[in-house]
């Protein structure tokens, strides 16, 4: 058909529909632009004024409300409406992206929040350390060291100190009270391991590893009174330069830079802090072991038990062995000797010169059936002879072993190391960077959050073993056949400490506590809620709780020695006349002086007492009692003379001749004055 025979419509048909498709869309476009659309703050087909408008109508009825005498509702005074729908218009009004990115908007109403307060961390499970069951104490005199003599400015000005302390003039004679005790470290190490497991709550390994140790050492001591009752507790200050940080001590640190290098000098001096240093003395300090110790009665009696088993013990082995002890030789039978030979070196000649395998020198095995039965009964003899030896060896050796740690005299150097980081498990080394590199690289930066990632202290420098983190607590082993090691396997059982008491005063009678304060493995720890964080920050000194305080043993009770013994050693009651022997120590031993005292006389005096040779020093003997009467009284064995007396205190007080000359003390007194001369005589003729 030809295109003119076409009509108008069909031949236009498709340009028709686009122009109204066109239409169509511009007429959508202009409601779209001129209606809703056209306010982009429109919610649900209502502007903003809408919002506003419905906002103000339910606020009015809301008031309306509270207003009713009827309604239980908040007077409108105390809760004021905020005007949402400006807030909303203002906020959709700005940018997508503000100029300052994600600066909060000022002004009422509803505003953007941002977070500044980062994560949100659970409390931590802190468990407390434990008290030490047992302890060693031992109370002595010492003369503190000439601080002209001694050339290390710290040391020297620790004796300024202490003889600010315990006063008086050169020589500075006084008494102290040490306390020793092993510290069950890896019960800590255990309760730290323990906490919170489970719960989400637990210290990660690599945190409490790299603090594991001791911030301080300290004791508690309570006085008996004259009617044998306890009291007066006190917590002794440790001594002059002591490094210590006791529980509730400001933390010279104001920021995590000190607070590190704090935390760095208690772990580099973690033999201070556990031993600390005894001011100089003119004879050196011995800590409380062996018979240099106070013993209980129940301590004493098992002593003496020990010691007889062992005697015993060494008396069954000497017979064993052939030994006669009562030949100054100490010699063995032959016969023992061989039997020894055979038995200990396991492959010693028989009697016929052959081998363990009974063999005879020219190879013949076929002797041992023939010549060699005896031999074999023998050889029997000996294997049981050789089990019972070795059993009341080990015996002998387990006795000792007890005995010597009720002297405390076992070997504690494993522990020092540990926790002075060079033995396994030290800082620096063990945990490293808490991952797989156990590696300390001893940045020296003092951040915090270093060493909450397991990277040791600050300074350190160490190889060791791969850290544990938390998620190594249930690691499967089933595919590796792995037994997975804890943090506590390398962490030493024990480790001993010692404190000291140079306050105890003379005459009175105490007992002590020695605590150990952990250093507390959240201090400088930020992952854990505001309030721990803000107790626990700057807390570097970690106490046992009070009930683990209360509930531990006392020490044995100690009585010092008071500033002078006297006793009544001779008397006339018709005379009015006595003769007292006063003992009073003098640079460092006792010295002896009598006086003839009559009724209404103080007793004592400064006299000239003989020192070494022909030198001779004025020491005052004063006791600060008065005599008051010499008499006779009867007694059940016969008649005695009494000395009555009047104390400083006020009291009346009376002694008998009889008891004062057969005095324990005063025994023990001369013998020790005895024993102090021979060695002065001895070291005076070593000089020549």
């Amino acid at each position: 058909m030809k295109k003119s025979d076409l009509g108008f419509l069909t031949q236009h048909f498709e340009k028709l529909v686009l122009g109204l498709s066109v239409l169509i869309l511009l007429g959508v476009g202009a409601y779209a632009w001129l209606g809703v659309l056209g306010d982009p703050h429109a919610i649900d087909g209502k502007t903003a004024a809408d919002i506003r408008d419905d906002t103000e109508r339910a606020a009015d009825r809301l008031r309306a409300a509270m207003n009713s005498t009827d309604s239980e509702l908040p007077s409108p005074e105390e809760h004021q409406v905020e005007d949402y729908a400006t807030a909303f218009t203002q906020h959709y009004a700005e940018p997508v992206i503000l100029a300052d990115a994600f600066a909060p908007l000022d002004g009422g109403g509803v505003r953007p929040k941002v977070n500044t307060e980062g994560p949100v961390f659970n409390a931590i499970d802190l468990p407390t350390p434990p008290m030490a069951e047992s302890f060693s104490i031992k109370v002595k005199h010492a003369v503190l060291a000439d601080a002209g003599a001694i050339t290390d400015p710290q040391l020297r000005q620790m004796v300024a100190e202490v003889q600010d302390m315990v006063g008086g003039q050169a020589p500075v004679d006084f008494q102290y009270v040490s306390v020793m005790t092993e510290f069950p470290l890896k019960d800590w190490a255990v309760r730290l391991d323990e906490a919170g497991q489970g719960s989400g709550e637990a210290i990660p390994d690599n945190v409490w590893l790299a603090k594991l140790g001791v911030a301080g050492v300290y004791l508690v001591r309570e006085e008996q009174d004259i009617d044998g009752n306890w009291g007066n507790r006190t917590v002794v200050n440790p001594l002059p330069q002591q490094l210590a940080f006791l529980p509730g001590q400001e933390l010279p640190a104001t920021n995590p830079m000190e607070a590190a290098a704090v935390l760095d000098t208690i772990q580099q001096s973690q033999d201070l802090v556990t031993k600390p240093l005894f001011p100089p003395t003119v004879e050196p300090w011995t800590p409380p072991v062996g018979t240099d110790r106070v013993f209980s009665a129940a301590e004493q009696e098992k002593i003496k038990d020990l010691e007889d088993e062992i005697s015993r013990l060494q008396r069954r082995l000497d017979q064993l062995n052939g030994v006669d002890r009562q030949d100054s030789r100490n010699t063995r039978t032959r016969t023992d000797t061989r039997r020894r030979a055979s038995n200990r070196g396991g492959g010693g000649m028989d009697d016929i010169g052959g081998g363990g395998l009974g063999m005879d020198p020219r190879g013949n095995t076929r002797s041992r059936d023939r010549g060699n039965r005896g031999t074999d009964r023998d050889q029997a003899e000996r294997d049981r002879q050789a089990q019972q030896i070795e059993g009341v060896e080990e015996e002998l050796l387990e006795k000792r072993r007890e005995l010597n740690e009720l002297y405390g005299l076992d070997d504690d150097e494993a522990a020092s190391q540990f926790l002075r980081g060079r033995g396994p498990g030290g800082y620096g080394g063990y945990p490293g960077m808490g991952d797989e590199m156990g590696m300390d690289m001893g940045m020296g930066m003092g951040d915090p959050m270093l060493r909450e990632r397991g990277m040791g202290r600050p300074g350190g420098l160490g190889m060791g073993r791969p850290g544990l983190t938390g998620r190594d607590r249930n690691t499967p082993t089933g595919q590796t056949g792995i037994v997975p090691r804890r943090p506590t396997d390398d962490v030493p059982e024990t480790v001993r400490v010692w404190a000291h008491d140079l306050t105890a005063q003379p005459g009175k009678t105490y007992r002590y506590k020695l605590v150990v304060a952990a250093i507390n493995p959240l201090y400088q720890y930020t992952r854990t809620t505001k309030a721990q964080r803000d107790r626990n920050e700057y807390r570097i000194a970690l106490p046992p709780s009070e009930d683990e305080i209360e509930s531990a043993p006392w020490t044995t009770p100690v009585t010092l020695d008071p500033q002078a013994y006297y006793y009544f050693v001779r008397g006339n009651a018709e005379q009015d006349r006595a003769t007292i022997e006063i003992w009073k120590v003098w640079n460092g031993q006792w010295r002896k002086a009598e006086f003839e005292e009559s009724p209404g006389n103080p007793v004592g005096g400064v006299v000239s007492i003989d020192m070494l040779r022909d030198f001779k020093q004025d020491v005052d003997m004063g006791v600060g009692i008065v005599l008051l009467d010499i008499d006779t009284v009867e007694t059940a064995n016969a008649t005695d003379v009494r000395m009555v007396y009047l104390l400083p205190d006020g009291r009346i007080g009376s002694r008998l001749l009889s008891a004062d000359r057969r005095n324990d003390k005063r025994t023990e007194l001369e013998e020790e004055a005895e024993r102090r001369k021979v060695e002065e005589d001895d070291r005076f003729a070593s000089r020549g």
